[in-house]
Formats: C-alpha cells, structure tokens, sequence
C-alpha cells in the first residue's frame, strides 16, 4: 500500500471513530438534559445532529472498504 493511501485510510478510519464518538455524546447529552428537566434542551437538534454524525460515520466506513478494495484490486 502507498503511503499517502494509508495515511488517507487511517484519516478516514479515525473519522470514523470519531464520528461515532460524537453521535454517543450527543445521545447522552439529550438524555441528561431530559433527566434534568432543563428549560432550554433543544433535543430535536440534538438528536438530528446526532443522526448525522452517524450517517457520516458509515460513509466513513464504506469509504474506507472502497478505498481498500481499490488498492487490493490495484496489486494484482
């Protein structure tokens, strides 16, 4: 594997992860503003950012296996 397509894998990977990070923290806090009862929760936004960071998260998935794929394919 080239260098710059591993290196564009590990950042795709670590997005991943990330993306995923954000989308549990957001749940947690839209659960904690609700057990708290604080007047100004926003939990529509919340949870629809949450759901974004998620669909992020599985492009970023299947970027990675398309990416890995193509180079596999590449070495034959």
């Amino acid at each position: 594997m080239q260098f710059s397509a591993a290196i564009f894998s590990a950042a795709l990977t670590a997005m991943k992860w990330l993306f995923g990070l954000t989308a549990i923290l957001l749940v947690m806090l839209t659960a904690t503003q609700w057990l708290r009862g604080d007047a100004d929760a926003r939990p529509a936004m919340t949870l629809s950012l949450a759901a974004g960071f998620v669909v992020l998260a599985i492009l970023s998935h299947f970027s990675v296996r398309k990416l890995e794929e193509a180079l596999r394919d590449g070495e034959d």
